[in-house]
């Protein structure tokens, strides 16, 4: 039992003489509701002074439960990812994942968060020298992505992150390799597929008339070939072994037009003629491995086709699975509206159907030609034409 003192007239303080105080008070935690008694006997030379030192009490009683440890940022990385686990997709939660124990706490994990400077982000990027531009921009997403939750997360007074800019990257001329087709190169590209590597050309079709990522079309099963609407279910991704949603976590329709869907029908004949089934949940385009054997095709697998294709149609440069994606985009924007591009194309913006565009030099020459013709088009005036037309009458009259 604590010695009960005088009532003094600052509310909770009692004096004990001697110069002695006893504290009480009653604190709401504000996580929790629950009360804690406060019962402390301090030094002071006053009342007055006792009163404050009680208010100080109650105020570090109050911050107590909301106040949070300092934390590395290799502790902190780890609740963080954790945390991410249900909100990405499993490629994308696995490539942060990686990120992490390779590139980032290797490096800054023994750093405080709340003493991570704007330094120290610009010294951790410029020392990955090793690395193409892209790479290193794509690992400080992941460290921004991460202070920036860290920001909110341990109540800091800025994000050191916040101003730092990614390395430039390498933007293509209308002389580079733009990794997209014209259409007499596609032409010669699926031709040379159909007779250099015939297995593959389904597949390397869809992606041409139909610009989905390599993903999707490995994804596709027989069930989303819909020959009543003549459209392609397109509603989920394979990317790094794992099968997910699409990229933009949309569900969406490709046109199956007769083209590509008679190219389809005789690759479903020569699955059924290998014993491999093609309807239902089966995979439109079954690994050709023996041990993948019933499993989908390795979105890597048609790269070598490819290459070779490439060599036979006489093209040259470089071109990825990807590259058919962007071709596919590229013609379509030269024939139809954003809005239909972006439908059919899964983009969720204006600026990334533009982001997969390439204007090429001959489609700049001919703008400017059609303005230039405009301009020396000499408008017809309404006498012009009525005499124009009294001229033809009395030629036609004078040749009867």
């Amino acid at each position: 039992m604590r010695q009960k003192g005088a009532s003094t007239r600052f509310p909770g303080v009692q004096s004990l003489g001697d110069g002695t105080y006893r504290l009480r008070a009653k604190v709401n935690n504000p996580k929790t509701g629950r009360t804690k008694e406060l019962d402390q006997i301090k030094a002071a030379s006053s009342a007055l002074e006792a009163s404050h030192i009680r208010a100080q009490l109650i105020g570090d009683a109050k911050n107590e439960e909301t106040q949070q440890e300092r934390q590395r940022l290799a502790t902190f990385s780890l609740f963080w990812i954790k945390s991410k686990k249900r909100t990405l997709k499993a490629s994308t939660f696995e490539r942060y994942t990686r990120t992490l124990a390779h590139h980032i706490i290797p490096q800054l994990g023994d750093h405080y968060v709340d003493a991570i400077t704007h330094h120290d982000i610009v010294r951790w990027r410029d020392a990955q020298e090793d690395a193409q531009p892209s790479t290193v921009n794509a690992r400080l997403r992941v460290l921004k992505t991460l202070l920036a939750d860290a920001t909110v997360n341990l109540n800091l007074d800025r994000d050191p992150s916040g101003r730092v800019p990614g390395v430039r990257e390498h933007k293509m001329d209308d002389d580079d390799n733009a990794n997209c087709l014209t259409p007499p190169q596609l032409r010669a590209l699926l031709d040379a597929m159909s007779k250099s590597a015939p297995r593959w050309y389904p597949l390397l079709a869809l992606l041409a008339f139909t610009g989905m990522r390599i993903g999707e079309a490995t994804a596709l099963r027989w069930c989303d070939i819909d020959t009543v609407t003549s459209t392609i279910r397109v509603r989920r991704s394979i990317d790094r072994g794992h099968v997910d949603t699409t990229k933009t976590n949309t569900k969406r329709r490709a046109p199956l037009l007769p083209t590509l869907a008679a190219i389809l029908n005789d690759h479903r004949r020569r699955l059924d003629y290998e014993g491999l089934p093609t309807a239902g949940d089966a995979w439109l385009f079954p690994s050709q491995v023996a041990f993948h054997k019933g499993k989908p095709m390795h979105k890597k697998a048609l790269r070598k086709p490819l290459l070779v294709a490439l060599e036979a149609a006489g093209l040259e440069g470089h071109l990825t699975t990807h590259g058919l994606r962007r071709t596919f985009n590229d013609l379509m924007r030269q024939v139809s509206s954003g809005e239909v591009v972006r439908s059919i194309m899964g983009h969720v913006t204006e600026r990334m159907t533009e982001h997969y565009s390439h204007v090429r030099s001959e489609e700049k020459a001919s703008a400017v030609g059609r303005v230039i013709q405009l301009v020396h088009t000499k408008p017809t005036t309404k006498s012009e034409s009525g005499d124009a037309g009294g001229d033809e009458q009395t030629e036609r009259k004078t040749a009867g």
